[in-house]
């Protein structure tokens, strides 16, 4: 089955004027993971070093994103200048930071496992009693937050779990553990948010990332768990 693209034509656009996005994507899982991506990669590389440039190097990257030609659908042309303009935001938000910027290895990390109830279970496999939990780490100095969610293929997910503030939640320095049941069939996926701001609770995965992105909190993001 050939996953959507819309995305990457449109929904980047929106992404990086700041628009929520439309109800295609709101609805269409992979536009989802798409968007998700898409916030992983620029909190990433915004967790990068400084790097010194010489004077003007910013002004002859602009000068070098070239319009698109006329002869571009309007939706090809928007992609690759919406990408174009992307990279280079990145790029320069990379090289020209003036802030204080964590070390490669000390960037944050996020990852989810399963424990099975019945051990004979073949591996991999996860299902309704089964146990999630979830890992997050990061230098101290920053709030912090561990949240989990549950929807299903092509529908929002809602919040299952946090932490701190769930039951299972274990803080230890600048690491979090979320130990939280899988009580229903769907697919799983956490969120770690890291910032000097709270991020509000709005139930749901989509809308807690556009909150954290409104507040300028950088989320990572796990991989996905499904669950029979």
């Amino acid at each position: 089955m050939d996953r959507c693209g819309r995305f990457d034509g449109e929904g980047a656009l929106r992404l990086e004027a700041g628009e929520p996005p439309d109800d295609h994507e709101e609805e269409c899982a992979d536009c989802g993971d798409a968007r998700r991506d898409h916030l992983r990669i620029a909190s990433a590389m915004r967790q990068l070093p400084p790097v010194a440039l010489p004077d003007g190097w910013a002004d002859g990257v602009r000068a070098r994103i070239a319009p698109a030609p006329a002869s571009w659908s309007w939706r090809w042309a928007g992609m690759a200048g919406g990408l174009a303009v992307a990279a280079a935001v990145l790029l320069l938000a990379r090289c020209t930071g003036s802030d204080a910027r964590m070390a490669s290895n000390d960037l944050p990390s996020i990852e989810q496992e399963v424990r099975a109830s019945a051990p004979e279970r073949r591996a991999g496999s996860a299902v309704v009693g089964d146990t999630l939990v979830v890992r997050a780490s990061a230098p101290p100095g920053q709030t912090r937050e561990l949240r989990v969610y549950v929807g299903s293929w092509g529908n929002g997910a809602r919040l299952v779990a946090r932490c701190p503030g769930s039951d299972g939640c274990v803080a230890d320095g600048g690491r979090l553990e979320l130990t939280t049941p899988l009580g229903a069939p769907g697919v799983y996926r956490s969120l770690f948010f890291l910032g000097a701001a709270a991020v509000p609770v709005t139930e749901s995965l989509d809308g807690d990332a556009r909150a954290a992105e409104a507040a300028g909190v950088t989320v990572e993001v796990s991989g996905m768990t499904e669950v029979d």
